[in-house]
């Protein structure tokens, strides 16, 4: 069991005339008013660090995998290429598409100089106005025909373009599940793409009386060498999986975690009242712990207590507070030794 601090104490230092104190008193203590604090008890949940969403990186057209540009771990932008497959077929089809449309070419600027060349031979009755004619309608099926061709050649083009795998969303490859030479069908998953921010989904048991809310607190284990991180509770799903309360939390020192790394969460269970006393003001003598006791005559003896937790300071600089779970009671003033 672990509890965060929910009220800070007070420490006060003070400086008294000699005369207020017995002989065997220090003549400049720091004094500690005795007060009990609220205490958040917490408790450890199973928890992964996931992203917002995870979403297959699919193949549109179908081909042999010749080339992967991206590993785990990446980041990439939406559309960004992923892979690149090979199609010898659509490559073939592609090739002979090129072909009709250099020869559909070839065919009208042939049909517009046949027009252009017996245009001024009308009049000399060289060329007949039906020959022109004639010609003139070749001309304008022949352009037709380079059209019906440039638009065959582009459906190729672009199945062509579809061997390349892209991106569906701008994140993190977190698997890439095909390697060189595998062959695709088209809506094959080449990959996975973690999108969005990076959260800590907590798993909580569906028996406990947890009685998490969107905007809790929630400490965060195993995640930077530092030390725990607190983060917020964003989204509590409405579902039970797998005989669990699935909810997301977001915090600021996600960004170089793993996905899918398992860490350890402390979430809030409850408060208490508890007497919580600043490391430094115990002193440990032959495996007991002592807590130099002020009497109401300014006479300062050491009595016996029993150390309980030792809760991590709220904010830099502030020492560690150890809770004393018998020999210290509300009213009590301690010296620092």
């Amino acid at each position: 069991m672990r509890a965060t601090i929910a009220l800070a104490l007070t420490l006060a230092a003070s400086v008294p005339p000699a005369a207020a104190f017995a002989a065997d008193a220090p003549r400049s203590e720091s004094l500690l008013a005795i007060a009990p604090a609220a205490i958040v008890d917490e408790r450890p949940v199973a928890a992964t660090i996931e992203g917002t969403k995870t979403v297959p990186a699919r193949v549109r057209s179908g081909g042999t995998v010749v080339n992967v540009l991206v590993r785990e771990g990446d980041a990439v932008t939406a559309g960004q290429v992923m892979a690149v497959l090979k199609d010898a077929k659509l490559l073939a089809q592609k090739s002979g598409a090129d072909a009709r449309v250099d020869e559909a070419k070839a065919r009208l600027a042939q049909a517009r100089q046949d027009v252009v060349r017996n245009r001024p031979l009308v009049p000399q009755g060289v060329t007949s106005q039906a020959q022109l004619e004639a010609m003139e309608t070749a001309a304008t099926a022949a352009a037709e025909a380079l059209r019906a061709a440039e638009a065959e050649r582009g459906v190729l083009a672009q199945r062509v373009a579809e061997t390349q795998v892209l991106a569906p969303a701008a994140g993190r490859v977190v698997r890439i599940a095909m390697s060189l030479g595998t062959e695709l069908m088209p809506g094959e998953a080449l990959g996975l793409v973690a999108t969005g921010p990076t959260l800590v989904r907590l798993r909580l048991p569906q028996g406990g009386a947890i009685a998490l809310k969107a905007g809790d607190t929630v400490r965060v284990d195993d995640i930077t060498p530092a030390g725990a991180v607190k983060a917020t509770v964003s989204l509590v799903y409405p579902r039970v999986e797998d005989g669990a309360v699935v909810a997301d939390a977001t915090a600021p020192d996600l960004a170089g975690a793993f996905i899918g790394q398992r860490v350890r969460a402390w979430v809030p269970e409850g408060r208490r009242q508890a007497i919580l006393v600043p490391a430094d003001y115990l002193i440990n003598r032959f495996g007991l712990d002592y807590a130099r006791l002020r009497g109401a005559d300014g006479h300062v003896s050491d009595v016996p207590v029993q150390r309980g937790t030792t809760h991590t300071p709220g904010a830099a600089g502030q020492p560690a507070l150890v809770e004393v779970l018998s020999g210290l009671r509300a009213g009590d003033v301690v010296v620092k030794p």
